[in-house]
């Protein structure tokens, strides 16, 4: 069985957010996989309201047992350097991707157990 492929837009904004949530509903139509990769390759701007999106998804698809594989997240992008400094990565990954990854004066990651 092929393992399903959730390839994110070049713009993570608002109304984008429903066509991502519409395609991952797609890829579940006969239950949730077993796994699923989300592809960031085509990503190249990212909204904060895209952030807490992926990060409510990555939680929820973790809830329904699916395991969730992020790939092409080693490129160079603005989309993905907002992501890491907003502490994404670290949150859902385990690390950062890369050591200088902080948060920036406009955004203010969850505090360790905050909900």
């Amino acid at each position: 069985m092929t393992v399903p492929v959730l390839t994110l837009p070049w713009q993570l904004n608002s109304s984008a957010i429903a066509t991502v949530a519409e395609e991952a509903a797609k890829l579940a139509a006969a239950g949730w996989p077993p796994e699923l990769h989300i592809d960031f390759r085509s990503l190249g701007f990212v909204r904060p309201a895209g952030v807490v999106f992926l990060s409510n998804l990555m939680s929820w698809l973790h809830n329904q047992g699916t395991k969730v594989f992020l790939t092409n997240i080693d490129l160079n992008t603005q989309a993905l350097v907002f992501l890491d400094d907003s502490l994404f990565f670290e949150q859902h990954c385990g690390a950062k991707r890369r050591v200088a990854a902080a948060p920036r004066a406009t955004t203010r990651p969850r505090a360790k157990g905050e909900r």
